[in-house]
Order: C-alpha cells, then sequence, then structure tokens
C-alpha cells in the first residue's frame, strides 16, 4: 500500500511540480478544511463520468474544468445523513436510520459484508466505535491527523477526501464520510486528503495547509 502511494506521488509531485513550481500541490497532501465551508458533494459517479478518474487516485490533480450539474447537498451522503440525525439532532442510530442503510448494503453485496459488518451485531459495535470517537473528539476538541492515528501511512492518504473547487471552493468527495459529519456537528477544522485542484485554486492553496481557528 505505501509503494502504491509512494510511487503515484513521485509520478504526480513531479509533475506538478514542473508545471505550477515549488508550491504546486502533493499527492496525499494534508490540508486544513471548515466542513461547513464545502459547497456540496461531488459524488465518486461524477467524478468518474467528468474526470475520468477515481476519486482517491485524482489527489492533486490540477484540472481547468468543473461539473456544473450533479453537485449534491452534503447531508445526501447516506452515512453523513444519518450521522447529522444521531449527534446533531440526539436521534438514536436505529432512528437516525444506520441500521437499515447499513443492513441493505450488505444485503445487496456479493461478499455480504458492508465496512466491515456481516451481522446486526457487528452493525451494533461499529456504531458504538463511532459514538466514542465522536466523543473523544469532542473531549480533545481536536481531530487527529493520519501520523497520530496509524504508523503505517503516507502523507494523510485515507483521510476525508476535499476537492479544491474554482476559486478554491471545498467540495466533500464522500471518502470520510463519518469524520466529515463529526466536523460539521463539532465544527472543528478537519485535516484531510487534497483531491481534485481546479487550476483557479492554486493561489489560495497555501491557505488550505495550515489549520484554521474553529468556526473561522
Amino acid at each position: 500500500m505505501l509503494n502504491k502511494h509512494f510511487y503515484r506521488a513521485l509520478l504526480r509531485d513531479t509533475l506538478n511540480r514542473l508545471r505550477f513550481g515549488r508550491a504546486a500541490p502533493r499527492y496525499g497532501e494534508r490540508i486544513w478544511v471548515n466542513a461547513p465551508d464545502c459547497r456540496g458533494y461531488l459524488s465518486t459517479q461524477v467524478v468518474r463520468k467528468f474526470f475520468r478518474q477515481r476519486p482517491r487516485s485524482s489527489s492533486a490533480l490540477v484540472v481547468s474544468k468543473w461539473p456544473s450539474s450533479g453537485i449534491l447537498p452534503l447531508s445526501s451522503h447516506p452515512k453523513v445523513h444519518y450521522c447529522l440525525r444521531r449527534w446533531g439532532e440526539g436521534l438514536s442510530w436505529e432512528e437516525a436510520g444506520a441500521h437499515d442503510y447499513m443492513l441493505s448494503r450488505m444485503a445487496s453485496s456479493q461478499t455480504g459484508s458492508f465496512d466491515g459488518c456481516r451481522t446486526r451485531e457487528d452493525i451494533d459495535k461499529r456504531l458504538a466505535q463511532l459514538d466514542r470517537i465522536f466523543e473523544t473528539v469532542r473531549a480533545e476538541g481536536r481531530f487527529r491527523e493520519a501520523r497520530e492515528l496509524s504508523g503505517d501511512h503516507f502523507r494523510e492518504t485515507g483521510a476525508t477526501l476535499i476537492h479544491l473547487g474554482p476559486n478554491a471552493v471545498p467540495f466533500f468527495a464522500g471518502a470520510g464520510a463519518h469524520r466529515f459529519a463529526m466536523a460539521l456537528v463539532l465544527d472543528l477544522p478537519l485535516p484531510a486528503q487534497l483531491g481534485l485542484v481546479h487550476r483557479t485554486a492554486l493561489p489560495q492553496l497555501k491557505d488550505f495547509r495550515f489549520r484554521p481557528q474553529s468556526g473561522a
């Protein structure tokens, strides 16, 4: 896994630096975002159709065009939706719709598994774990970076994925939905993996490289 990211980074970083200079975006780069600033949800389907890219492998890819349609409200992502109902409205996971969603995904999966869950008991354990993480983040008043969560990491790969659209407007990419929902509810700066970068966002990229103030 580390080698895959290393070679992707070597290629994209080199090309970006040649085209855009020393301050060019880097593959897997950590950026900081305030989740409420995200304009919408740019789904995997839109990214694959419009850019011919997978979201994660598009990290730091600089583009000149941006889709004018297919951008969805943040709460249209199922995981974000049920997390907001759980942590924002105080509903149980069952009432929030988490069980129904995960059971449906498990039923439609060829392996019978979704998010590491195969049974309702697995779902309950997974959701209880998310509650513990939420409470830890709230108590600490911050999100931990990838280097704090795992020794086997490359930059911020695997974190919540955020694209920077025209004029550096951030868009949620779908990956890392639980942490993204936590950031929406708690209004804490979120360390994220850089996704696509619109050319007009390049001058403002430096502003995303530093942790913003909470609620700024």
